[in-house]
């Protein structure tokens, strides 16, 4: 029977630690449940995950927060350029954050962590940025598509023309929200800095270090880390969008 994964509410393994508890209570954060916890996953998706890391002698709680957007200056556009972006690869949240209790069953040497797991936190880490940022993109566009359509006549005032355009600019948002969560892992270059203990509490960063729109690419920088801030493990990712088929 499929272990039942770890879920966002499951926050209480970490409030004994004062420097998580800093972290779940600071405005600058919004909990978001990882992805291979969404109900909307396909069976077979994220497995990995969702069942076999996500067991009581494995990764037994997970967290995952990610920072919020900056506040668009409204007031004064003088001189100033948007913070939010407009394309479905750049950033709007440009940090996330996941806190972890890491068991014994993940170990390679005597109470220490295996290699490959620590891989794989930096490497989903990273991934669940880029899907937070593609959710906040589909968000905005909705808010924006409603606020147009409180300030517009019905369709039937508005004419056939408006309504053909308004198709057409749903459907090509829709292709970009799809080319958003369309990035795969290109290489993932990790540096092991320290022998990262279990059990124990730790805390993954991924960030935003570049973007490449117009080639569809995407660098971000992953660390796994304590409460006292010292560095066990770091990485560089890339991920690319595949071309589109002809």
């Amino acid at each position: 029977m499929p272990t039942k994964p770890t879920t966002i509410t499951t926050t209480s393994p970490f409030t004994a630690h004062p420097w998580c508890t800093t972290l779940l209570r600071n405005p600058s954060y919004t909990l978001r449940p990882a992805q291979h916890t969404l109900p909307t996953r396909a069976p077979t998706e994220d497995t990995f995950f969702a069942h076999t890391l996500s067991t009581p002698t494995t990764i037994s709680s997970l967290v995952c927060l990610y920072k919020n957007p900056p506040v668009r200056n409204t007031k004064n556009t003088k001189n100033t350029t948007p913070t939010t972006p407009t394309t479905p690869q750049s950033p709007q949240s440009p940090e996330a954050r996941w806190l972890l209790a890491l068991q014994s069953h993940l170990n390679g040497y005597p109470d220490t962590a295996h290699g490959g797991l620590i891989a794989t936190i930096l490497d989903e880490i990273t991934g669940y940025l880029i899907n937070v940022n593609a959710d906040l993109r589909e968000a905005r566009a909705a808010a924006a598509a409603a606020g147009a359509a409180a300030g517009v006549r019905t369709a039937q005032e508005a004419g056939e023309i408006e309504e053909i355009e308004g198709k057409e600019g749903k459907e090509e948002e829709e292709d970009e929200d799809e080319a958003a969560r369309g990035f795969y892992t290109a290489y993932l270059n990790v540096r092991y800095r320290a022998q990262l203990k279990t059990p124990g509490v730790y805390m993954a960063v991924a960030r935003y270090e570049r973007v490449d729109e117009a080639r569809g690419k995407v660098w971000l920088r992953a660390e796994i880390v304590d409460g006292g801030g010292r560095v066990y493990a770091d990485a560089e990712a890339l991920y690319v969008r595949p071309r589109a088929k002809m």
